[in-house]
Formats: structure tokens, C-alpha cells, sequence
């Protein structure tokens, strides 16, 4: 009987701890722009500080923070991977999209002091390699090297050698390319190289063309045995996946993907009471909140498994690959989906559903 009452204990422990953390990653932080950085037309750099000054939320390398924007019918959320900062500052990159329902509001009128909602620094990208002995190779696409900073210093810090790889349009697209090319001066076990799509006439140290598995093998990636950290666009991390294991890597891959809706489509969801159509929302999730529906969602990738929803009737269509099996009782991950029909969903309490006032 006392292991029974120990089982007991200890569940009911787990479900006090799941439910601070569910309360502390669902209540927003009030934030200000601190200063800002153009890269090119494609992207903007923001430091991000609390109102007062405060210290805010620690982070690791690989977190991210969810930005809110508060609409006529609910929350517009989107996930940024910090890609600096400190006790007292967050740094994010944004690309400017138009008509973004976060991007736009948050750049039309960008200036210092501006505030802005966010949900504290939850997930991580991927954890480090224990063993500071391996090589470890980090490749990202565009804003996709937002999480790998972070991963370098801390890398570095732990004695492994590193090589980055980041493949941009142009120059001015090369984010933190100074303080990147500063640390590669400083540290001989760190490798930066900028590999340029359309820049006509590359600066020297920069390659130029697009990203090949031939470029790969001179960069060393060939029979590579440390860890391949990739982030980008779906399509980049499928073919860089590709072309690193074509070139016999024996370590371990990891990969992550942002992947979102960008057609306007036409299809109906009828959820929580409200019918309302998918139209130009990224996922499935940024559908439902930006309804007033808010699921609870820790990682936004398809990994925490906390946004999922039953569908009811009708058709999702997947985002990303997923590694784990399938869900049961017809539950689909909201943040990897969006509606391929009409379709009707089931968002239960026991999914984590948020019951926070909009606004």
C-alpha cells in the first residue's frame, strides 16, 4: 500500500509541476525594442528589452521566443530562435513578409521603445553532442542560422571544433557575419563560411553559387564523422540532408525545418463553437489562435506533441516530416498541419488548452 501512495504522490507532483509550466510559458512578457539592424530588404535584427528594465527569463542555446500580436478575433503567434543577447536583452531576426500578420505590425513602424508581447524562451533546437571531441558541422539557410549561433559559442565553450556554414542571397544578407568572422579570428577551432547565391561580386572569404555537395566535400563534409546541425526552409533542409549523407557523413544528423502555408486557402474549420477558414495562417495552430482558440504549444515544431487536436471530419495536410509515429485516435500535431478539406476539430482540455483572456 505505501508504493501505492507513492505512485499517487508522485503523479500528482507531476501534474502540479506541468501545470506551472504550462501557466509560466502562457503568460506573456512585456517587452520594448532596444535597437534594431537591417540585413538587407530580407531581414531585420531586434534587441529586445523588459519595459523596466528587468531582468527577464533565462535561455539556452536553441531557444526561442513566441511573439503575439493581438487581432479582431484573437492572437496572430509566431516562434523566432534567439540568436543572442543576455539576462536583460533577447535578440531575434525577423524576415519581412508582406502583409505579415506578426512581421508587419511589429516593422511598419518600427522604433525604439515599442512594445511588444512575448511568451517566455521555451524548446530547444537540438542539444550538443556530449563528446567535445567530435567535429561538430552546423548548416543554415537564411534566418535559419538564428539557433546555430548560440550553438557555436556554446560548442566552443565545451572545446569542440566547429565549422558554420551559411548559405544567403547576398551580403547583406549574411547575418552577424562581423561578430561571426571576429570569433573565427580568434578561436583556430572555429570555421566560418559564407556561401553567396546572387551576390555578383562576392568580398573575398565568401564562396559564391548555391549550396552543392561538392562545395560540401571542400568544405571537409565528406565521410564526416562529428554531428550535422541543419536549419532552414523545408527544401533546404531536404537537400542538404541528401547531399551530406551522399557524402558517406558517419556522425549524426540533425535537422529541423520552418515550414508554413503560404497559398490562401479556402477550406472551413469548426472548432471550439467558431467556423472559420485556414486562408493565409502559416499552420493549423496560427489558424485556431489567431480565432481566439488557443491550444497550448511549447515548442511549435512538431516535437513537444502538446498542440495536438482531433480532426473530427476532413483532411489535413503535413508540413513537415515526422520522426515520431503516428497519433492515436486521429489526433494531428497543429503546428505541423493545415487543413487539406473542411474539416472539424476537437481541442479537449486534457490537449492543453489555454483558457488566458486575449488582448
Amino acid at each position: 500500500m505505501v508504493w501505492l501512495v507513492g505512485i499517487v504522490l508522485a503523479f500528482g507532483l507531476l501534474v502540479v509541476s506541468y501545470k506551472r509550466k504550462k501557466r509560466y510559458l502562457e503568460t506573456p512578457l512585456r517587452l520594448q525594442v532596444r535597437s534594431w539592424q537591417r540585413y538587407g530588404d530580407a531581414y531585420i535584427g531586434l534587441a529586445l528589452e523588459g519595459q523596466r528594465g528587468e531582468q527577464l527569463p533565462t535561455w539556452s542555446a536553441g531557444s526561442h521566443i513566441v511573439l503575439e500580436i493581438p487581432g479582431a478575433n484573437g492572437l496572430s503567434r509566431r516562434a523566432y530562435s534567439l540568436i543572442g543577447g543576455g539576462d536583460r536583452c533577447y535578440e531575434i531576426v525577423m524576415a519581412r513578409k508582406f502583409r505579415g500578420k506578426v512581421s508587419e505590425p511589429v516593422l511598419s513602424d518600427l522604433q525604439v521603445g515599442q512594445p511588444i508581447l512575448a511568451l517566455p524562451p521555451r524548446g530547444r533546437f537540438f542539444k550538443l553532442a556530449k563528446n567535445p571531441a567530435k567535429m561538430i558541422c552546423l548548416i543554415g539557410g537564411g534566418v535559419g542560422l538564428a539557433p546555430l549561433v548560440p550553438m557555436v559559442k556554446e560548442a566552443l565553450a565545451k572545446g569542440s571544433s566547429v565549422q558554420l556554414i551559411h548559405a544567403a542571397r547576398y551580403e547583406a544578407e549574411l547575418i552577424k557575419s562581423g561578430e561571426l568572422e571576429s570569433l573565427a579570428q580568434l578561436n583556430s577551432r572555429f570555421i566560418y563560411t559564407p556561401i553567396l547565391s546572387q551576390e555578383p561580386d562576392p568580398l573575398p572569404g565568401r564562396l559564391r553559387g548555391r549550396l552543392t555537395a561538392d562545395i560540401l566535400r571542400t568544405r571537409g563534409v565528406q565521410q564526416f564523422d562529428g554531428d550535422v546541425y541543419l536549419c532552414g526552409s523545408t527544401d533546404f533542409v531536404r537537400d542538404i540532408t541528401r547531399m551530406v549523407r551522399g557524402n558517406g557523413c558517419r556522425g549524426t544528423i540533425h535537422a529541423e525545418a520552418f515550414a508554413g502555408n503560404s497559398d490562401n486557402l479556402p477550406f472551413t474549420i469548426e472548432a471550439g463553437g467558431k467556423k472559420f477558414r485556414q486562408g493565409h495562417a502559416p499552420t493549423l495552430l496560427a489558424a485556431l489562435e489567431e480565432n481566439g482558440i488557443l491550444p497550448f504549444a511549447e515548442c511549435r515544431t512538431g516535437q513537444c506533441l502538446n498542440c495536438r487536436v482531433k480532426v473530427r471530419s476532413g483532411r489535413v495536410t503535413p508540413l513537415v516530416a515526422m520522426e515520431r509515429g503516428p497519433l492515436p485516435d486521429g489526433a494531428v500535431l497543429a503546428c505541423a498541419c493545415v487543413a487539406a478539406s473542411d474539416i472539424t476539430l476537437d481541442v479537449p482540455a486534457k490537449y492543453g488548452m489555454t483558457d488566458r483572456p486575449i488582448g
